[in-house]
């Protein structure tokens, strides 16, 4: 399978970008997977109970002792675990890590900051997808 990758990069907030990106989805009715470490899970499982005044945005974080019925009806998991999110067909990566296999997905977002450290990671991530004979793009986001 051919992974479409996507760098998002110079963002302001990434975790409010990742909303954005996950509302866009629920409308075209795409399930999807959000890797990051637990901190940024919790900044993001807050955010996507009050970011939209008007829906909800429903989601789940992946944790020990999950409801599978839960899990199985939510369209947006959250982990910090990469493997329990490859049932899903897109990945938005808010964490640092390049993404290990990721023609394991149609689709994979790279959520990058402003901060030197994570632009430094980024090219790291996109320099491995590029050796992995993948074709990553850069996207300028605003936001």
């Amino acid at each position: 399978m051919t992974v479409e990758i996507r760098f998002h990069v110079q963002l302001q907030d990434p975790v409010g970008y990742a909303c954005r990106l996950i509302r866009k989805a629920l409308k075209q009715g795409v399930q999807l997977g959000v890797w990051a470490p637990k901190s940024v899970l919790r900044q993001l499982d807050q955010q996507l109970w009050t970011f939209d005044d008007q829906a909800f945005l429903p989601h789940v974080i992946l944790e020990d002792g999950i409801d599978p019925v839960l899990r199985d009806r939510s369209p947006v998991w959250l982990g910090d675990q990469l493997e329990p999110l490859v049932a899903r067909p897109v990945l938005v990566n808010l964490g640092q890590e390049p993404v290990l296999q990721p023609e394991r997905f149609a689709k994979l977002a790279e959520l990058v900051g402003t901060d030197d450290w994570a632009m430094h990671q980024a090219r790291q991530r996109f320099v491995a997808y590029r050796q992995a004979g993948l074709s990553p793009q850069r996207h300028e986001a605003a936001g």
